[in-house]
């Protein structure tokens, strides 16, 4: 017997590191949270307002190691009403290259 995993599980087998330093992110401009976890593709929130699926926002954080500073339009790919969110990366800026807004 062969087991499936769902569509959300597999996202998730994809490798997340998880960060050693706190990283704070910003959503937007009225938003905002701390970094859980991060891969190639997007991140994972806990936000201090909840977001909605489905809903694009601006992400912006600042990683220590290595000394990065991230600008990103994403997509929220899965949300709970306590904030906690995955968001999945949609464009990636390097910081000279941001678009203006």
């Amino acid at each position: 017997m062969e087991a499936r995993l769902s569509p959300a599980r597999q996202a998730r087998a994809k490798h997340r590191h998880e960060l050693r330093t706190l990283t704070y992110v910003t959503l937007d401009q009225a938003n905002g949270g701390v970094v859980r976890n991060m891969s190639h593709e997007g991140i994972g929130v806990q936000a201090v307002a909840a977001v909605r699926p489905r809903q694009q926002v601006r992400v912006r954080f600042e990683l220590r190691y290595p000394r990065l500073r991230v600008e990103a339009r994403g997509e929220v790919a899965w949300s709970t009403f306590s904030g906690e969110c995955g968001i999945r990366f949609l464009d990636l800026f390097a910081a000279d290259d941001t678009p203006d807004q």
